[in-house]
């Protein structure tokens, strides 16, 4: 079992502002870390940084407590699985996954059975004297994976090993590194990803980055934590905006009063919220604050126009059914359009007048910084 460290990490190339600025992370043996971010941000140089692949401009990388910043990739004791697989086509499925083994010089019989066991694991057993190009793409990712896994590293990599994927195979291959990580559990993993639905059903911890100029502003990490943590308690608006599928909606609105625990803002077009004020958040707040409402589309309730519920008048722009759900989109009085997720059995048609009614216990506000400002419900609250 090994951990990671690293510690003021910074890359850059020449004069350039750096791709990786100020990173800090530490990642416990045997944890599932997930890079997650927009294109650009870093996370598969950080990733190629820490195989080795990489030079780090500055700072320290410590792999089971051991400096590796000048140690070869091949002294790591780290295994890389590629989005492009990088199987060799003139070598059958057992070679490919001998390969690094032979290398090393094991002897032939402990090779052999350190694939066998790795190919049971990955139901690859009935397939090792076929050739790449007799394989699907699922086939030849689950070889790249097997291929890891024989040289029982001290930690694995995956660089979007998916993105070569449909999206079928993408499900069942995620589902297959979940299991792989259960049993071979002593190992930890380093992931990296665009897709945030990856992120969030395979990690034990998130680390989503920022990219433009946050990066340069408040350093390369956005947040860190587990999933549901970024998901119900986005430490920024950068945060809340990338998790979540769809995204979270945005609501400008100004500052009313703030009191103790609550505040009481007004939307652009009409109507106040009320939201519970965190620690220390109002301490420089003043009425008349420009901020931003944030709220998911689960959370937002379609209502009668006509009701005297109060809620966001608007007029239906388009509408996606999807069987079991349906998402809505509405255009409101202020100009702002959006989201609201409604039940598969719901019918309406661009141009009806709807009402939106928000869920009090689920508003997040953002203040001009883009900073959190307020959310009602706390991880606790939500446990129970």
């Amino acid at each position: 079992m090994s951990n990671v460290s690293l510690v003021g990490i910074n890359k850059a190339y020449g004069d350039a502002r750096p791709t990786i600025n100020r990173f800090n992370l530490q990642i416990d043996a045997g944890e599932f870390c997930v890079f997650v971010g927009p294109s650009g941000c870093g996370k598969s140089t950080l990733l190629r940084m820490v195989a080795g692949l990489e030079e780090i401009t500055s700072g320290e990388l410590r792999i089971a407590d051991r400096m590796v910043n000048d140690v070869p990739p091949a002294n790591r004791g780290v295994a890389m699985v590629f989005q492009n697989y990088a199987l060799y086509p003139h070598m059958t499925v057992a070679q490919n996954m001998a390969f690094a083994l032979k290398l090393a010089k094991l002897k032939q019989a402990e090779i052999d059975e350190k694939v066998q066991r790795a190919a049971k694991v990955l139901q690859l057993d009935k397939l090792l004297d076929r050739y790449p190009k007799q394989l699907s793409g699922g086939q030849r990712q689950r070889v790249a994976i097997g291929r890891a896994i024989v040289r029982e590293p001290k930690l694995f990599l995956f660089d979007e090993p998916l993105s070569n994927l449909d999206a079928a195979l993408r499900v069942q291959t995620r589902i297959e590194i979940a299991r792989l990580h259960r049993e071979f559990g002593k190992a930890s993993v380093i992931y990296v990803t665009h897709d945030q639905v990856e992120a969030m059903t395979l990690a034990d911890k998130i680390v989503l980055l920022n990219a433009g100029d946050a990066v340069a502003k408040y350093g390369s990490i956005a947040q860190v934590g587990a999933p549901l943590e970024l998901y119900h308690r986005p430490r920024n608006r950068f945060v809340a905006g990338f998790i979540g599928s769809p995204n979270m909606n945005f609501l400008p609105a100004t500052l009313e009063k703030v009191e103790p625990d609550t505040c009481t803002v007004a939307l652009k077009g009409g109507g106040q919220l009320a939201a519970c004020v965190r620690p220390n958040a109002a301490q420089s707040a003043c009425a008349g604050d420009p901020l931003m409402v944030g709220i998911r589309p689960e959370h937002i309730r379609l209502a009668d126009a006509g009701g005297a519920e109060p809620g966001q008048a608007g007029e239906v722009v388009f509408a996606e059914f999807l069987g079991e759900h349906s998402y809505v989109h509405v255009a409101l009085q202020s100009g702002v359009t959006v989201i609201a997720k409604a039940g598969g059995t719901v019918r309406v048609r661009i141009g009806d007048r709807v009402k939106l009614v928000f869920d009090a216990e689920h508003l997040h506000v953002f203040d001009a910084d883009d900073q959190s400002f307020a959310q009602t419900r706390d991880l606790e609250r939500l446990a129970a």
